[in-house]
Parts: C-alpha cells; sequence; structure tokens
C-alpha cells in the first residue's frame, strides 16, 4: 500500500513505516528524495553568491548532475524545444530564460 509523498511529514511516516515492516522504499519515496535534492541544489546554485560557494558543494551538485545524465548536451536540447515551441506560437506555460 503506497501512498503518494508530498511532503517531509509523508516522507517521515512512510519511511518509518517502510523500516518497521523491513520493506525498501517505494519508487514514490526515491522521487521525494530526488526533488528535494534537486531544489536544494538549485537554490544553492541561485541564492549562494560565487564568491561564498564551497568547492565541495559543488562537486556534490556536478555529481548528482552526471550521475542523472544532465549534460551540457541534454540542456542545450532543452532549449532548442523550447525555442522551436516558441517559434511555431505555442504558448508555454512558463517563462523562459535565453
Amino acid at each position: 500500500m503506497s501512498t503518494e509523498i508530498t511532503s517531509l511529514e509523508d516522507f517521515q511516516r512512510a519511511s518509518t513505516e517502510q523500516q518497521t515492516r523491513g520493506e525498501p522504499i517505494t519508487g514514490d519515496m526515491l522521487q521525494y528524495i530526488h526533488l528535494r535534492a534537486v531544489e536544494a541544489a538549485l537554490t544553492y546554485i541561485r541564492d549562494v553568491p560565487p564568491e561564498k560557494q564551497r568547492a565541495s558543494m559543488l562537486t556534490v551538485i556536478i555529481k548528482f548532475l552526471k550521475d542523472n545524465s544532465v549534460t551540457a548536451d541534454s540542456i542545450q536540447a532543452r532549449k532548442d524545444m523550447l525555442a522551436k515551441h516558441t517559434l511555431e506560437g505555442e504558448a508555454l506555460p512558463f517563462k523562459t530564460t535565453p
């Protein structure tokens, strides 16, 4: 019986229940962890001034990106896709940056 993980409290409750039953964590739980890691990395890169960013943290972020197959090529492909849709006159549901 798997419930959707949408908050830290959901995650804590579900992981405690899984541990009690001796079961591995679920896909929803892994997805929650993954999304929180992405949010933390983006917040760090966006909000911490470059001169205060630590090499060790940037190394962790770079490894996370590599482990998830995020490359400059995949980022460029995404930008190209967004540009194509914009040029074709399709409205995008979010603000894009060049």
